[in-house]
């Protein structure tokens, strides 16, 4: 058995056993935005059940980097009903997991994410000039896979135990702790605290005391599990871009007499968000999508 589909099994099976970030968020005032309610209102019709991930390997190219053979997909089951199939070409796709992080991805999407799905954000033209346009929600998921993924991308380069000590962001209100991002998506175990008002209330609940059994970079353990931090990054996405109505927005806010920069969206809760160079690699990313150009 070769390595790339040794990781899969692994990765399947510690997925069978188990079922965020940075700091709180005032909630953002929302930003103007065009009106689209026809074609929310074509979109509020769908079925999100019928979304799901096209496993073929015509992939779109979409990183020069090489991570490898994607992993070999398992054989489906028959559908009981047709299914939208769309392919979503992603940064990650190239990685050994990339089609595994797809489908848990598009499964939040598809449920507690569709306010995701639904929402057109101000600014979504820098991203994927196209998207005020698509009606199919199949399409819009494929734009926000995308944008999850390179987000993952900048923030731990796909490697799901990679921590780091946000030093100057105080303690964690879970671990008592200095806070440390943690997973794919680099979040932390107070995001539970900050998002515990978000449905669903189980999705970024990890278990602080439970992961003390195993080392500090392991998958066993709940925040670095790639499956639950992918949820949690979702459904502090659609939180966040719900509330403001943008992808990253900044603004000029005078607190006690000071001024300071206030980050809406995505970008409330990720950096890569907000400085050029990362924010530039997300964007490109995203337009390599052809329906993003069309």
């Amino acid at each position: 058995m070769d390595t790339s589909l040794k990781s899969l099994v692994c990765f399947c099976l510690i997925l069978a056993f188990s079922g965020c970030g940075r700091f709180e968020v005032r909630n953002a005032e929302p930003a103007p935005s065009p009106d689209f309610s026809e074609k929310e209102d074509a979109i509020d019709d769908f079925n999100f059940d019928d979304i799901e991930v096209d496993d073929s390997d015509d992939y779109a190219n979409t990183d020069d980097e090489d991570f490898g053979e994607p992993a070999n997909p398992t054989t489906p089951k028959p559908p009981k009903h047709p299914k939208v199939s769309i392919k979503t070409p992603a940064v990650w796709d190239k990685h050994p997991m990339g089609q595994a992080y797809t489908r848990i991805t598009l499964e939040a999407l598809s449920s507690f994410g569709q306010k995701l799905i639904k929402t057109t954000p101000s600014d979504i033209g820098n991203y994927c000039p196209s998207y005020p346009k698509l009606t199919d929600p199949a399409e819009r998921a494929a734009v926000w896979v995308a944008i999850i993924a390179a987000i993952t991308a900048r923030e731990s380069s796909f490697e799901p135990t990679v921590r780091y000590p946000e030093r100057s962001m105080g303690k964690d209100l879970v671990t008592g702790k200095q806070i440390v991002s943690e997973g794919l998506l680099q979040l932390s175990y107070q995001d539970e605290l900050n998002y515990a008002n978000v449905l669903p209330k189980d999705v970024c609940a990890f278990d602080y005391h439970g992961d003390q059994r195993y080392p500090l970079r392991d998958i066993r353990r709940s925040i670095q599990d790639p499956k639950k931090n992918l949820e949690c990054g979702v459904k502090i996405l659609s939180h966040q871009v719900g509330q403001s109505k943008v992808v990253s927005l900044s603004k000029i806010v005078t607190v006690r007499g000071k001024k300071r920069v206030r980050w809406f969206g995505g970008a409330a809760y990720w950096a890569v968000l907000r400085t050029e160079k990362s924010h530039r690699y997300i964007q490109q990313q995203i337009r390599k999508l052809d329906i993003c150009m069309r």
